[in-house]
């Protein structure tokens, strides 16, 4: 009998020690956003320009529309999906130095590529 109060007292320490710990965060928490100065408005931001479509992805839209039958709707747009869709994700993120980051390593990693695995690198190599 004296195991199992030892026992029942274990559980209930550790649940009061669990809510003190939970009560203590949220005091601390509280008091730090309530005593935060308050948010400036946001600077001017960087002047976008109108997100333009290239003049291929339009005559590609308006081939598209012309060309239709209803039996073909679902064939053959893929590539123009996925066109118009990297159009939009290049204009909402280019300026985001995350996007500019990647975009860097990618094309590093494809020109070493080039370098070292292609006839074109070889080249490259016997010229200097």
């Amino acid at each position: 009998m004296d195991i199992f109060l030892m026992l029942i007292l274990a559980v209930i320490t550790f649940i009061c020690g669990i809510i003190c710990t939970l009560v203590v965060e949220f005091y601390i928490l509280k008091i730090y956003v309530e005593s935060a100065p308050p948010a400036k408005p946001p600077g001017k931001s960087l002047p976008q320009g109108k997100a333009e479509l290239p003049d291929e992805l339009i005559n590609d839209i308006k081939e598209d529309r012309q060309h239709t039958n209803r039996q073909n709707l679902t064939q053959g747009n893929e590539n123009l999906a996925i066109n118009l869709t990297l159009q939009f994700l290049f204009n909402e993120l280019r300026n985001a130095e995350r996007v500019r980051l990647w975009m860097y390593r990618k094309l590093n990693n494809e020109f070493k590529e080039l370098l070292t695995q292609t006839t074109t690198g070889r080249l490259f190599d016997s010229v200097q």
